[in-house]
């Protein structure tokens, strides 16, 4: 039962976690993936990112990996207007990301399903009904 995938950039761009959230067996669990972002120099347009593989934490709790783990990948990235970005890879494979959210993990006020389904609902009004959550 996953509730929760989501992307914080911390660290003034520079730090990114992926955070999985699910229960397993009734029990809430949480998977971080920590990367590095960072421009890719050679890039003249200004709109390549290159993000590196760093850890990963379960439940807080540090995970070995791989020294294969630790590579890096391009990001090419566009955005779509103020609240949309998309990533793509360098083999093509989109990610479509809010660019900015009120909601960080350390605020327990913020709901986070809420300002998402009224973020999908403003996109339905602007692209139609190909937007789904």
């Amino acid at each position: 039962d996953f509730r929760d995938v989501f992307l914080e950039v911390m660290n003034e761009q520079s730090h990114v976690r992926a955070v999985v959230s699910w229960k397993l067996f009734g029990i809430p669990m949480e998977l971080n993936v920590h990367t590095a972002l960072e421009p890719d120099l050679d890039d003249p347009s200004g709109n390549v990112m290159l993000e590196t593989f760093q850890s990963l934490t379960l439940m807080g709790v540090p995970i070995p990996t791989p020294e294969s783990w630790a590579r890096t990948r391009t990001l090419d990235i566009s955005y779509l207007d103020e609240d949309m970005m998309v990533a793509r890879t360098a083999g093509g494979e989109p990610h479509l990301l809010i660019r900015n959210s009120r909601c960080t993990t350390a605020d327990d006020e913020c709901d986070v399903d809420a300002e998402l389904t009224g973020f999908f609902d403003e996109a339905r009004e602007l692209y139609g009904s190909r937007i789904a959550r």
